[in-house]
């Protein structure tokens, strides 16, 4: 009989410190946060597309390519982190699919365009749909392509370090998918409908939901530059410009570290766009106008969720980031023949933000992902509606804009 105490033979629970939170929590959160962004945008853009039922009986239950393009991507995107296959052998099966996705979809397009010309009937409004959510999927791929290329050639392997950089990316990315869906997307079509009233970003989104995006990347954008200049001046003072441990970040140097000021802007910049051409593009050909405002509605309240998922991400990095602009730099730091373990406390100290700023920094960039997921799963709920019925399109109110 066993007569040890319950947790007896068990490894013994690490005592929270500041060293566990400094090299152990926020960096292995770093490391992950990226990838889930990034499968979770997959699923986010490519989920909605079970849930439309509007259109003919036939085609209520097709995903078309769909699926097996996402699970491609997810088997390559597991195989990086697995295995270790890197740079351009990752490139090169992601454009692959890319390019089977692209074909996939226009000949699909051009079949149910040729069968609309030979029997008249307008095309299916749920095919419709789902290939507007399909070009944005392909979208989204090709930026992420596009941006790991960029890396790549340019040599910015130091931005790899800065997960909150990578996921602003990402989210970034969903953005610009939706957006070439909306500029891209012309299906021919004998019928086209379109509504009698005027369009416009107010009809999409609140004005206080513009006002809390705008205020958040403000305050990021003159963040990022402020603690950049003062981590800058700091470095320049004791001659020594080392890494700077940050939340779930760690910036090799003040370049970046002043990237976040940049990527700030220039995300809110992307979503302003997006919103604006969801409002003013065509109608899509063959939509009622109610399914069609509903495209509109699920762009830009996707944009509006990845703008301020990126924004809360950014700023999380900024939280400790602010001690360090305005404490010294030990110039210990970048004495290569100083091997002396460093030593971390709760609260901020002579050279070093401590435990308790870094975890509140960690904790904000989770909540910018959480943001970001929230307002996402609600704009598909809300938005979709109408085409999650098999009957005509209800008319959508004003009132399920996201506020």
């Amino acid at each position: 009989m066993n007569t040890g105490t319950p947790h007896e033979g068990t490894p013994p629970m690490p005592e929270p410190t500041p060293a566990l939170v400094v090299d152990h929590l926020a960096p292995s959160l770093g490391s992950a946060l990226p990838w889930i962004a990034l499968v979770g945008a997959l699923l986010a853009i490519a989920l909605p597309i079970r849930t439309i039922r509007a259109g003919s009986p036939q085609g209520r239950n097709r995903s078309g390519p769909v699926p097996l393009l996402v699970g491609a991507v997810v088997a390559v995107l597991a195989a990086e982190y697995l295995t270790g296959i890197r740079g351009w052998a990752t490139i090169t099966l992601l454009v692959v699919i890319l390019v089977i996705g692209l074909v996939l979809l226009v000949r699909s397009r051009r079949e149910a365009s040729l069968l609309e010309e030979a029997h008249g009937e307008p095309l299916d409004q749920g095919a419709t749909a789902r290939s507007w959510c399909t070009a944005s999927l392909l979208g989204f791929l090709a930026t992420v392509v596009a941006g790991v290329t960029l890396l790549l050639v340019s040599g910015g392997d130091g931005f790899m370090t800065m997960s909150s950089i990578l996921i602003a990316v990402v989210l970034s990315s969903i953005v610009i998918g939706d957006l070439s869906a909306n500029l891209l997307l012309r299906l021919r079509s004998r019928v086209r409908r379109a509504e009698l009233r005027p369009r416009g970003p107010g009809a999409l989104l609140s004005p206080g939901v513009a006002a809390t995006v705008l205020l958040a990347t403000a305050a990021v954008t003159v963040g990022g530059f402020v603690v950049a200049r003062g981590e800058y001046l700091a470095g320049g003072a004791a001659d020594c410009h080392p890494s700077i441990t940050l939340g779930i970040s760690e910036a090799e140097d003040t370049v970046a570290l002043g990237m976040i000021g940049v990527i700030a802007p220039a995300i809110a910049l992307v979503g302003v766009i997006g919103v604006l051409v969801a409002a003013a593009r065509p109608a899509i050909a063959s939509l009622e106008p109610d399914a069609d405002r509903a495209l509109r509605l699920l762009s830009a309240g996707r944009t509006v969720g990845a703008v301020l998922g990126a924004q809360l991400v950014l700023a999380g990095d900024l939280v400790p980031g602010a001690a360090h602009a305005v404490l010294p730099v030990d110039p210990a730091l970048c004495d290569p023949m100083d091997t002396s373990p460093h030593s971390w406390a709760w609260l901020p100290g002579p050279y070093e933000p401590g435990g308790l700023l870094v975890l509140a920094g960690t904790v904000l960039s989770v909540v910018g992902v959480l943001v970001w997921a929230a307002v996402t799963l609600r704009t598909a709920r809300r938005s979709l509606a109408p085409l999650r019925s098999p009957r005509r399109p209800s008319a959508i109110t004003s009132s399920e804009a996201p506020r």
